[in-house]
C-alpha cells in the first residue's frame, strides 16, 4: 500500500474537473457489479472478495440505513461520471480506517474502455478527499436529533430565539482523513502511476492457512495443476514427486509425500509414502531390467524428482505466499534435486496474488 494524498495536486485556478462523482442508488446495483468484478477491476487474484450485489445492497442501501454508530460505515463508494456526456463511466470505492479515521484505502478504481487512467486518478481523488470527510447518514440522523431536542428544550424553557439551533447548522463529521493509501492490484495503472510518488504504508494482513493432508488438497485441486502443466514446457510429463518433510508434527497427516504424474495428469498422491530401503530399491531395479530384456525393449528409468521442506513450511508453496525461490532463500532445511524438480515445482505452484479486503457484515 502507498500513501498519496501529500502527492495529489490541487485544480488549477478557473478550471472544472474532467470527471465528476455522484452517489450510487439501488437502481445501479447491476452497474456496481458489472464493474467490480477482477477482470474490470484488473485484479490479478485468484482467491479474495467478490462484490455481489449482496454486498452491493448492503453497502449503498441498507448499512446507511440501520447503522447505530459511525464506525458501522466505513465504505465510501462513487460512481464516476463523465461530464461532457453525463454517462457513467467507472467506479471507485474506499474504506476508512475504524479505528483512527484518518486514512482511507482505495480499493476499486475501474473505469469504461476509451477513458484514461492516467487523466482520471487526480481529479478523482481530488474529489475523494473532500466527500469523503463530509458527515455520512448516521453523523447527519445523529446531528438533526440533537438539533430536535435543543429546539424542544429552548422552548421548554422559554429562553428566546437567541439559544434556538439554527436550521442551516450542518452536522459535524468525525472523520478528517489525511492520507489515502492505494490498496489496488500492482499491475493496476493507478498503482503504477502512483507507486514512484508516494510513501509506503505496511500491509499488516497475511495469508494463514492449515492443511492437514496434502495428498487430499492435491488431489481436489488437481484439475487446476494439470492446467499448469499443460500449458507449460513441461506438457505431458511423467514423473514422481517425492517430497520429505522430515518428520510428523502435529497438523500434518504425513512426513513424507508422493505425487505421481502420468502424461500431465495426477493419478495419486500419498500423505504415508515411506521411502524403501537401498536393498527394496536395488532389487526394484533388477525386476524392472529384467521385465524390459524380457519384453525386448530398453530399460526405461523411471522419472523421480525428490525435494525436502521443513515441517509445514510447504504449505506456503503449495498456496502461492512464497515462491520457491524464496522457499530455498528463507528455509535452510529446504532443497530441491535437479533443475527439472525445481522446473515442475515452480509450474505446479507459482507464486500468487491475493485480493484482501477485510469485511464482515
Amino acid at each position: 500500500m502507498h500513501d498519496v494524498a501529500k502527492k495529489i495536486p490541487t485544480l488549477p485556478a478557473g478550471e472544472l474537473e474532467p470527471f465528476t462523482l455522484r452517489e450510487p442508488t439501488l437502481a445501479d446495483i447491476h452497474y456496481l457489479v458489472e464493474m467490480s468484478t477482477p477482470a474490470r477491476m484488473l485484479n490479478q487474484a485468484q482467491v479474495g472478495a467478490c462484490y455481489d450485489e449482496a454486498y452491493w445492497r448492503y453497502t449503498i442501501h441498507n448499512v446507511l440505513e440501520t447503522a447505530e454508530s459511525h464506525f458501522d460505515i466505513t465504505r465510501f463508494q462513487r460512481i464516476i461520471v463523465d461530464p461532457k456526456t453525463g454517462k457513467d463511466v467507472g467506479l471507485v470505492m474506499l474504506n476508512g480506517h475504524t479505528m483512527r479515521h484518518t486514512m482511507m484505502f482505495v480499493r476499486i478504481f475501474t473505469l469504461d474502455e476509451g477513458y484514461s487512467y492516467r487523466e482520471a486518478m487526480y481529479p478523482v481523488l481530488r474529489q475523494l478527499l473532500v466527500a469523503a470527510s463530509e458527515p455520512n447518514p448516521f453523523e447527519k440522523r445523529e446531528a438533526a436529533k440533537k438539533a430536535a431536542k435543543k429546539v424542544a428544550e429552548d422552548r421548554e424553557s422559554a429562553e428566546g430565539e437567541d439559544n434556538k439551533v439554527k436550521k442551516d447548522e450542518a452536522p459535524a463529521s468525525s472523520r478528517k482523513f489525511a492520507s489515502i493509501g492505494i490498496a489496488l492490484d500492482t499491475q493496476h495503472p493507478v498503482y503504477k502511476f502512483l507507486e514512484p510518488h508516494s510513501e509506503p504504508f505496511g500491509e499488516t494482513h497475511r495469508l494463514y492457512t492449515r492443511i492437514p493432508s496434502y495428498a487430499t488438497f492435491l488431489q481436489r485441486v488437481a484439475p487446476t495443476l494439470e492446467r499448469r502443466i499443460a500449458e507449460s514446457c513441461l506438457a505431458g510429463i511423467t514423473a514422481t514427486l517425492r517430497l520429505n518433510f522430515f518428520r510428523k508434527v502435529e497438523g500434518s497427516s504425513g512426513k513424507q509425500l508422493e505425487v505421481v504424474i502420468d502424461d500431465g495428469k495426477i493419478v495419486s498422491a500419498s500423505d504415508d509414502y515411506v521411502e524403501p530401503s537401498p536393498r527394496a530399491q536395488m532389487e526394484a531395479a533388477r525386476e524392472r531390467k529384467a521385465a524390459a530384456k524380457a519384453a525386448g525393449v530398453a530399460d526405461k528409468k523411471p522419472l523421480v524428482f525428490k525435494a525436502e521442506f521443513a515441517p509445514l513450511t510447504f504449505t506456503r508453496l503449495v498456496v502461492g505466499d512464497l515462491s520457491l525461490d524464496e522457499m530455498l532463500s528463507f528455509y535452510s532445511q529446504a532443497s530441491v534435486e535437479g533443475e527439472e524438480a525445481k522446473m515442475l515445482l515452480k509450474i505446479m505452484f507459482p507464486k500468487s496474488v491475493f485480493h484482501f479486503d477485510l469485511f464482515w457484515w
